[in-house]
């Protein structure tokens, strides 16, 4: 039903976000974005490549209806 799947959604978006404030927390994306010392523009390049990458596993679980618990995040060669 409609509110089994919105479920299944809000909790594969959570368990993205978690996996990507484990290595970077907030307070370091925004150190990062705002390239403060010591962070570099490829400080910025990576953190964005490691995000857009686990984001695309989420909205690519979220469209083939996989459980959240069930997501592989570990897109590392």
């Amino acid at each position: 039903d409609e509110q089994r799947e919105q479920h299944r959604i809000q909790q594969t978006e959570a368990k993205c976000n978690q996996v990507i404030e484990a290595v970077y927390p907030i307070y370091k994306q925004i150190n990062i974005t705002n390239l403060l010392s010591p962070y570099t523009e490829e400080d910025r390049e990576t953190m964005k490549a490691f995000i857009d990458s686990k984001r695309a596993i989420c909205h690519k679980a979220i469209v083939d209806g996989t459980k959240a618990e069930d997501v592989d995040f570990s897109n590392e060669p």
